[in-house]
């Protein structure tokens, strides 16, 4: 494909992504949810979900929810006694490990325990996707940390989730998904052009439905249906920053190679508008990118 075609493709892709982002027509709906079997949220982490939101829920409710997956609960003690919440003595027990970590951190780590669950199968295509999920949350929550502007519980998810439009469109339609990553990796095209021609819209606005159906906050939805284009957000800062952080850790992502074949190394991170929107000086940069790796390659192993 010639430079100025693909030029052109980007545009109207921009363009129809404009438009649903402040229209979201009922056909684009309609056509998602003719293609895709938008899947359930883990029944573990719906019933966790419903506590953190409830101002009366006990330790042992989680604990009497979260003991009932024995995976789950292990899982959740062996992140207890890590480097990440480092005690004087060891946490034996879930209750323990619960008021150790937080109810809004316990709600993070159970959605990403838990989401391995909407994946149909787990071959190279769904290993990659998951370490990029894992990277992102991880870079995002580390970014939201060191700013201090957004929250860094909701920017983890918003990395976690960021491209799960992609797991449901590999899981619905995997070889028209294989497609995308042929033309993504051999024509060196975005995943929102290739999917855009295959299927006629993008993981973007499947991921953003998601969200909804899964009953998330708008925040959260929005922030993701944004994540490419964080300006568009400008009428509300907070969001805007938040959809910045997101898209910031995907292109820590990207750079290190993190779900990917290779790094991109030559990624100019430094010129990316989410710097701007953040604030970020970007001689910041390699310290946060040294952090996220390390942290990545320590945390994934929780979550096998």
């Amino acid at each position: 494909m010639r430079k100025a075609d693909l030029v052109d493709s980007e545009f109207r892709i921009l363009n129809s992504a404009f438009k649903r982002r402040f229209f979201m027509p009922d056909d684009i709906e309609q056509i998602i949810m003719k293609t895709c079997d938008l899947p359930a949220m883990p029944a573990v982490a719906d019933k966790v979900m419903r506590l953190v939101a409830d101002p009366n829920t006990t330790t042992e409710q989680f604990q009497k929810v979260i003991s009932a997956d024995q995976a789950l609960a292990a899982r959740i003690l062996k992140i207890a006694n890590s480097v990440f919440y480092a005690s004087v003595r060891k946490i034996n027990t879930i209750s323990d490990a619960i008021v150790m970590i937080g109810f809004n951190t316990l709600r993070s780590i159970v959605l990403t325990a838990s989401s391995r669950d909407i994946y149909k199968r787990f071959g190279l295509t769904e290993k990659m996707l998951w370490e990029h999920s894992m990277g992102a949350a991880i870079s995002a929550g580390i970014i939201a940390k060191e700013l201090r502007i957004v929250n860094h519980e909701e920017a983890y998810l918003g990395g976690l989730l960021h491209d799960v439009g992609k797991v449901v469109l590999n899981n619905s339609e995997p070889q028209k998904f294989s497609k995308v990553m042929e033309r993504v990796y051999n024509e060196h095209i975005s995943f929102r052009m290739a999917e855009q021609e295959v299927f006629g819209f993008s993981h973007v606005d499947v991921g953003a439905m998601v969200i909804r159906k899964w009953k998330l906050s708008e925040t959260l939805e929005m922030a993701i249906r944004n994540q490419y284009n964080p300006t568009w957000l400008s009428s509300d800062p907070n969001l805007m920053k938040l959809a910045a952080v997101v898209n910031l850790a995907n292109q820590f992502c990207l750079k290190l190679g993190i779900g990917h074949r290779e790094p991109v190394a030559g990624l100019p991170l430094e010129k990316e508008e989410a710097l701007v929107i953040l604030k970020m000086d970007a001689d910041r940069l390699p310290e946060l990118l040294e952090r996220a790796l390390k942290a990545f390659e320590e945390e994934k192993s929780y979550f096998q």
